[in-house]
């Protein structure tokens, strides 16, 4: 037990040492990390990431959630992307999204939503949509409410919803630490 606190120093020392370096830029803003993935190739690899948006400053990939919410029926995700007005609560008027802000919402299906804040009251609505038995377009419904408090490294989609012509539904909601389609743990979330 007395080697223990020997330990954590000669490890802080280390990891102090271990960081520093003539190229070294793990300390910036966003260095290392991309946005999340916007357009796909035809052999479903990311063909596009948007800039500048990381998980609140953890240095969190945005994209980890599409690898550890997988889509339950197999298959590629279809991206949709849009403008959109949200809210903080049903009662009040649209939010204004900071430029940078990123807030992410999953389904138990496997689809991962993120809404990416550009300064404005329209921020952008991209969602990943696992491939469905259904034929057509969905649609996404108006309200799209987001918060901030989290044990995930992310902010949440608090609630949004994309409706199928069959009449199902893609109901985003906020990441939890035990709530992956995998039922899995996401690993950027505390206990």
């Amino acid at each position: 037990m007395k080697a223990l606190p020997k330990v954590l120093i000669f490890s802080a020392i280390l990891a102090t040492f271990a960081g520093c370096g003539k190229s070294n830029e793990s300390g910036r803003s966003g260095a290392g990390v991309q946005g999340p993935c916007i357009a796909y190739g035809p052999n479903g690899q990311c063909n596009g990431y948007a800039q500048g948006y990381i998980a609140n400053g953890a240095g969190v990939n945005p994209n980890q959630v599409l690898q550890e919410n997988p889509c339950i029926m197999g298959g590629g995700r279809q991206v949709i992307q849009t403008q959109v007005q949200v809210q903080t609560n049903p009662n009040v008027p649209p939010t204004i999204v900071p430029q940078g802000d990123l807030y992410v919402g999953v389904t138990s299906f496997g689809d991962v939503a993120y809404v990416m804040g550009n300064g404005t009251a329209s921020p952008t609505f991209i969602a990943h949509l696992c491939q469905r038995q259904v034929s057509g377009q969905g649609t996404l419904m108006p309200q799209i409410l987001v918060g901030a408090a989290t044990v995930c490294a992310f902010k949440y989609i608090t609630a949004a919803n994309v409706r199928f012509p069959d009449g199902s539904q893609a109901n985003f909601r906020a990441l939890s630490p035990g709530g992956s389609s995998a039922r899995q743990r996401f690993s950027f979330c505390q206990q």
